[in-house]
This record gives C-alpha cells, structure tokens and sequence, in this order.
C-alpha cells in the first residue's frame, strides 16, 4: 500500500456520514412540517363539520333565530321536543357554543345576523404557531378566513354564510 493513501478511506467513511446525516436533518424537518400541516388540516376539518352540522340544523327551522338566541350569554337550558322555536333556537346556538369550546382549542361561536334571511358563523380557534393569524380582513365577510382586527395572536378564524 502506498504511503501517501493511507488515511483516504477513513475520510471518505467520515464524508459519507455527514452526507447522510444532513440528508436524515432534512427528512425529519419535512417530516415535522407534514405532521404540522396534518393537525392543522384535522382542526379545519372539525370547524367544516361544525359549521355544516349547524347548517343542517339551520334547515330544520323555519325562520332565522330572533335576537335573543343570538346573545352571547343566552341561557341554554335543556330543550324539549316540543318547547318554541325561540327556545329551540336558543339551545341550538348553546350547543354549537358549546360543542366549539369542546372540539377546537380556544374555541369560539359566533352567529351573527347578516342581512335578511342571512346568517353568519364565524368560529375561531387557537392554531399550533402562536405568532401567526389568519388574514385580517376589514370587513370578514368577504373570505372565510378572515379575523376581525381585535383577535389576539396565533388565533384561526372561520366564516360563512347561512342563507
């Protein structure tokens, strides 16, 4: 063996773990971005399920809820089969409420009276990067992403239109 080679394989070896590491840091970076994506892409899923479930519900009425279901802090007392559509309202409403804070993290419901014969949910949520929001819009109703100016950080919001 030659005397000036001695020591080439042991660099090539060394050259070769380094390529390989770097190659499984960037696999575990894309990994990480895909796991994030996916948890953000389950909460949208939950806020599409909760806003088609109450427009379903939406259809089972015959009118939209008077003002009162609307308050924020309307009761929400169990409802009978046979109580009015005032009462219905108010307890459909509670439970969307409801079913937000249980199903999305930071969960908040909104259903706002937009126009006649229109509503609009808006639901918010707190999303995994706590720096980042969804667009803000000046007037939310134009994107069914769009927050209010007032949210605080690292919040998602979703809006739609109930006719």
């Amino acid at each position: 063996m030659n005397v000036t080679q001695r020591g080439v394989v042991l660099m090539e070896t060394l050259i070769a773990v380094l390529v390989f590491s770097v190659g499984l840091i960037g696999l575990a970076a894309v990994q990480t971005g895909a796991l994030k994506h996916q948890a953000d892409a389950a909460m949208r899923a939950r806020v599409l399920l909760l806003a088609a479930d109450f427009g379903e519900r939406l259809r089972l009425f015959a009118g939209p809820p008077p003002v009162s279901a609307l308050a924020p802090d309307a009761s929400a007392a169990p409802c009978a089969d046979d109580a009015p559509a005032s009462d219905r309202w108010r307890c459909e409403i509670a439970d969307l409420r409801q079913a937000a804070r249980e199903l999305l993290p930071g969960g908040e419901a909104r259903v706002i009276v937009q126009g006649p014969g229109e509503l609009r949910l808006a639901l918010k949520w707190r999303g995994r990067d706590a720096t980042a929001n969804s667009p803000v819009c000046a007037d939310a109703s134009l994107s069914n992403h769009c927050c209010p100016a007032d949210v605080a950080a690292g919040m998602r919001c979703f809006n739609v239109l109930l006719r």
